[in-house]
């Protein structure tokens, strides 16, 4: 729970979707808006003969652009299908983020359960390899006995050191889920044994499908056509 939650407050990428969802908000606010009027002022006539501003004809003029043919309504329909596609964009994302952090998480458990099982097996090793010894040492066993128990124990002892680079790794992957290079933290709270116990039926998650936003995004995306095609055609009425 710490970790989603750290993901989903500084996750980049999630960032930046919730300025466009906020941006698409300010769109569909600023198409329900009339058109600003417009003032215009003109100067003719200026120093005739030598007059200066005494001569000149000054005229001012305030417009405003009607639409007509239903542009405003249309336009703001487009913008709301488009908000409305944000929103679904950003729960995808977010879907995606949560799902990554998930992964990344289960596999910190998995490097750390390979690092534990690294050590027991050099823990195995070098008692194998004191018991080779002995038995050298007393003419029961031949030296390249010892020798070759002593190489098994290096590479052990490799393998450990493999998987405790992999464990900083996985670190860091996991940190870089809320934008940071910093790693805070120097384990995590989880059962690895629990994840696979914890996948659902393959019926149960076919019945939530229609919930994904990546389905769901589609109703949106089809009024937004829908939208913009009917304002197209209000365009050819003049203003």
């Amino acid at each position: 729970e710490d970790v989603w939650a750290a993901t989903l407050l500084e996750n980049p990428e999630l960032m930046a979707f919730s300025h466009e969802v906020r941006a698409s908000e300010a769109r569909h606010l600023q198409s329900k808006k009339l058109p600003n009027p417009v003032l215009e002022m003109g100067i003719d006539e200026y120093n005739r003969d030598g007059a200066g501003f005494d001569s000149a004809e000054v005229s001012v003029a305030l417009g405003q652009l009607f639409e007509l043919g239903g542009k405003r309504g249309w336009r703001t329909r487009v913008a709301e299908a488009e908000q409305q596609l944000a929103g679904w964009d950003y729960e995808s994302m977010r879907v995606k983020v949560y799902t990554e952090t998930a992964q990344r998480f289960t596999a910190v458990m998995a490097a750390k359960r390979h690092v534990d099982l690294a050590q027991s097996t050099v823990e195995l090793f070098e008692q194998m390899s004191r018991a080779v010894q002995e038995r050298v040492e007393a003419g029961k066993e031949a030296p390249l006995q010892a020798l070759k128990a002593n190489a098994e124990l290096e590479l052990a002892r490799l393998d450990v050191s493999d998987a405790e680079v992999n464990l900083l790794v996985s670190h860091k992957m996991l940190a870089g889920m809320w934008g940071t290079e910093t790693v805070t933290f120097s384990e995590v709270e989880g059962d690895l044994d629990a994840v696979a116990a914890a996948l659902p039926a393959l019926a149960d998650l076919r019945g939530l499908l229609e919930n994904n936003p990546d389905l769901a995004r589609w109703d949106a995306e089809i009024r937004l056509q829908q939208a913009a095609a009917s304002s197209e055609r209000a365009a050819r009425v003049p203003d």
